[in-house]
């Protein structure tokens, strides 16, 4: 490509949004919050590395909460409007990776799913969190098709990836590389109320997340 022909296209690049997934990360899950009686606290750049837990007996939900960083600035130039570079995601793409060929127990299903984002608002040169439906209804539906019944206990695993497809206020398409997790799906093991001992009874506990998403939702207290 000449130099005459160069200059259009990168122009037209940056006006279409292109980008190379580096201007806006991912940088990764915001460990699982504690709940408390007022709320949930998320403790921000403290990342879960760990697999998530889907209950296929509940709702078919799983939420994350995915902290991003906004490695653009704003203009300096005279043309540019203030706070132009803040990003917002608007809607969330998530595919089961198919890697069953590596891992033999690993679910291997054509799913894909797009989801409404969580909108927080993210400032040049700063990171903020917004908590994320990963995987919805219609995915989840998907993945049960493909597990079929599982023995009491038993789990299959899936990777997931994720990217968060977002603007700036300026009205720029920036999008997020992708970046993925692994989920293990069952049935009950989170939401099957358990058979308490004599003096103990069944207590539902509080949960940031959907029912049915890593934590017990039942306890013997």
């Amino acid at each position: 490509m000449n130099a005459k022909l160069l200059l259009p296209f990168l122009l037209l690049a940056a006006a279409c949004g292109v980008d190379n997934g580096s201007s806006v990360v991912i940088m990764g899950r915001v460990q699982t919050p504690v709940w408390v009686s007022t709320g949930c606290i998320f403790t921000p750049g403290m990342f879960d590395v760990g697999t998530g837990t889907l209950d296929l007996n509940g709702p078919g939900l799983y939420e994350m909460a995915l902290e991003v960083q906004n490695n653009m600035t704003d203009p300096t130039s005279t043309n540019g409007q203030a706070g132009s570079r803040t990003w917002k995601a608007y809607e969330v793409s998530t595919r089961v990776i198919n890697a069953s060929d590596f891992y033999p127990k690993q679910v291997n299903v054509a799913a894909h799913e797009v989801t409404a984002a969580d909108s927080t608002a993210v400032l040049p040169g700063t990171a903020n969190l917004g908590v994320q439906t990963i995987v919805g209804q219609q995915m989840a539906g998907d993945i049960a098709a493909a597990v079929g019944a599982l023995a009491p206990g038993e789990v299959r695993l899936l990777q997931l990836g994720v990217r968060l497809l977002g603007k700036t206020a300026d009205g720029v398409e920036v999008d997020t590389s992708e970046s993925t997790y692994p989920l293990q799906v069952c049935y009950g093991c989170l939401v099957t109320p358990p058979t308490c001992p004599t003096g103990k009874t069944v207590t539902n506990v509080g949960n940031c997340y959907p029912t049915g998403e890593d934590q017990l939702e039942f306890q013997c207290q």
